[in-house]
């Protein structure tokens, strides 16, 4: 069954994953390309190496955060959970809260635009992980909690 539903969405070598990630690097990169073309900075190889750095740590980002909410998504769902349960819509709201909140702090503060993407990226994936953890020792104690309970009953 699983190869059927893999020959049905099979787009060939292109997946639209790709997409998300060469946006990433793209979010990364043009941006200083486009400054360094007005203010005449002189682009050689070290300046292409940190653009290449700048957006391949982009895309890392990307693929760290976004990889594990989807894998955390894949994995409630093939349990029996819905998506509109709280206990996966905590936690992906609660990161999605703290990464808007720490982009628009390095904003206000006078960062750049990079430095707020990096800084709700980072943001997002550790209180992401912080709230997939409480919400699992939650769940968990609560039906050791039940467990219990029905036992004595």
């Amino acid at each position: 069954m699983s190869s059927e539903r893999e020959e049905a969405v099979d787009t060939g070598w292109f997946r639209p994953w790709y997409a998300v990630l060469l946006g990433a690097f793209l979010v990364a990169t043009v941006p200083a390309v486009v400054r360094d073309s007005f203010v005449g900075s002189s682009s050689g190889l070290g300046s292409f190496l940190v653009l290449l750095v700048r957006g391949l740590l982009a895309v890392v980002l990307v693929q760290v955060t976004l990889g594990s909410v989807w894998g955390y998504a894949r994995e409630y769902r093939a349990s029996g959970g819905e998506w509109a349960d709280a206990v996966f819509v905590g936690p992906v709201g609660v990161a999605l809260l703290a990464a808007t909140a720490s982009a628009v702090t390095t904003l206000d503060s006078g960062g750049s635009l990079w430095n707020a993407v990096l800084a709700g990226g980072s943001a997002a994936f550790w209180v992401f992980a912080g709230a997939v953890f409480l919400v699992n020792v939650g769940v968990r104690a609560l039906v050791n909690y039940r467990e219990g309970r029905d036992a004595v009953e």
